[in-house]
């Protein structure tokens, strides 16, 4: 459990570059902004996801840290 939180941070970093990279390419592809603004959305719900992992994995790594 104590390398958990760690882990997390590591994914949260490659989670978060690849949602900058995936707006990136929306942003560049262009296009009409009904079919921009739904993709977008998804990007920012998987942003959104990222966070609650972090967030689980610091209160599992505070909750290991109140334990020992």
């Amino acid at each position: 459990m104590g390398d958990y939180y760690p882990q997390i941070r590591k994914l949260k970093r490659q989670g978060d570059r690849l949602v900058r990279q995936s707006l990136g390419e929306l942003y560049q592809r262009g296009g009409a902004s009904t079919d921009l603004l739904p993709l977008r959305d998804i990007t920012a719900s998987v942003a959104s996801t990222i966070e609650l992992q972090e967030h689980a994995g610091r209160l599992a790594d505070l909750l290991r840290v109140k334990d020992a």
